[in-house]
């Protein structure tokens, strides 16, 4: 019961149905974050490297959600619907998000020839995982009950359930008692209408657990279409990338090429009241990595004495080199392409200026949603081992502020991304804060 509760809960958090592609927004969300971690070099060092950011209003929700689960009466369903729907009006169409990237990188000699300076890494090994929750509402089909049993459904309960009717559903509620209206009510008048007894003792046999299956007022609403249930969807997607990377540097144009592995998992599960008495054994969640591509990334560019520009290909497909039997990747191989330029200044022996704007692109959004520009401003001494820079950047969604300190082998950032516009796709956008803690030697 306790375990239903906390669905329920979680699925009251929903107001508006729209349009909405949580995969295809998941991938700009990654890659605008992305970006902040491209702001930052990583040089040619032996380094570790740790950037997390996560939505502010995580914290509020977990408050609120203690605060309606400690509301819930113990055995009461009804209660449990009373305390899932204060939180709606709080936390109707919100978008929670947040990604966590560990990297390790080890150097190799560099060297010069043909008037090209090479710079090497024997290894890159890089893990991100993002995450994202949308909030939305549905209404339901009668197919949604055998979501409702979980995986170990009876087959021939199944075949019951995918003849139902809404108008048949209707007609086994007993408008006077939420208490009797449950899936067993509902069959058994089902199995009777049908005279096969094969059906009848199928359902007698599965009587408790169908009995567990409770089909209040609000769930004959979201069936008939005059109201809609709370879903929740999660996305999460996991990828790894181990391999080498060689940049290059001439008198003007430089460039680089890594060629890794990359080892990609990703999962989507919709939390709607199909799910809630199934516990969540209906969710088809990976177990193993579905897929390992050979992969490079690569980029060209042309600098002067004080601007520079780049282009840049990453994530493209080389080969696949193995895939799970059961691997379903939402998220797919798409390449991202990145154009992106600067101009330095140094106004001072101690201060550096560095104004800054690019697009990016990959497909999932469009290509207005991946415009930037940005300023760094940055005071050093010390042959630039102690400083502090500060960061202003702008995009479609946000305003980014982002203090750093460097101090000689270490550098800490802060990351705050401030929402300029209300909403996106039908989703109220929120601030982001990030923080990134970096060694190098």
């Amino acid at each position: 019961m306790k375990r239903n509760i906390l669905f329920l809960l979680m699925l009251a958090l929903s107001s508006q149905a729209f349009t909405y592609d949580i995969v295809e927004r998941t991938t700009l969300i990654e890659d605008r974050l992305k970006l902040q971690e491209s702001l930052r070099p990583l040089g040619h060092d032996f380094y570790f490297d740790a950037n997390g950011f996560f939505s502010t209003d995580i914290m509020d929700l977990i408050d609120d959600v203690q605060t309606a689960s400690e509301s819930v009466i113990d055995g009461n369903q009804q209660s449990a619907i009373d305390a899932a729907a204060s939180l709606t009006n709080v936390w109707s169409g919100k978008e929670l998000s947040g990604r966590l990237n560990l990297g390790v990188g080890v150097p190799l000699f560099q060297f010069n020839a043909w008037g090209i300076k090479f710079v090497p890494e024997l290894l890159r090994v890089d893990f991100g995982l993002t995450a994202n929750v949308a909030i939305s509402e549905e209404t339901l089909e009668p197919g949604d009950f055998i979501d409702m049993l979980g995986s170990d459904i009876d087959p021939i309960v199944k075949a019951l359930i995918e003849s139902l009717s809404v108008d048949e559903i209707v007609a086994s509620i007993d408008d006077g008692d939420d208490n009797n209206n449950n899936l067993f009510k509902v069959l058994s008048d089902e199995a009777a209408r049908s005279g096969d007894n094969v059906f009848v003792t199928a359902v007698n046999q599965n009587e408790e657990t169908l009995e567990d299956i409770i089909i209040p007022q609000e769930i004959v609403d979201a069936l008939t279409g005059t109201d809609t249930v709370p879903n929740l969807d999660i996305y999460l997607k996991a990828d790894t990338k181990i391999g080498p990377k060689l940049a290059w540097f001439g008198e003007n144009f430089f460039g680089h090429v890594n060629l890794y592995g990359l080892l990609r998992v990703d999962s989507l599960m919709k939390i709607t009241s199909a799910s809630i008495n199934g516990g969540g054994d209906s969710f088809d969640t990976p177990t193993d990595i579905e897929e390992t591509n050979l992969t490079i990334d690569a980029a060209v560019g042309y600098r002067a004495d004080n601007f520079s520009i780049m282009a840049s290909m990453d994530e493209v497909k080389l080969a696949n080199l193995s895939e799970a039997d059961n691997a379903n990747n939402l998220y797919e191989t798409p390449i991202l392409f990145k154009l992106y330029g600067e101009m330095r200044f140094k106004p001072f022996d101690f201060m550096k200026l560095k104004a800054f704007g690019g697009i990016h692109k990959r497909a999932g959004y469009g290509i207005g949603d991946g415009y930037f520009i940005g300023a760094d401003l940055g005071a050093y001494v010390w042959k630039d081992r102690l400083g502090i820079q500060f960061r202003t950047q702008l995009d479609a969604e946000h305003i980014t502020l982002a203090p750093q300190f460097k101090f000689w082998v270490m550098q800490l950032e802060g990351m705050y991304k401030l929402p300029i516009s209300d909403d996106v796709d039908g989703r109220k956008t929120g601030s982001i804060l990030g923080v990134n803690f970096r060694v190098f030697i």
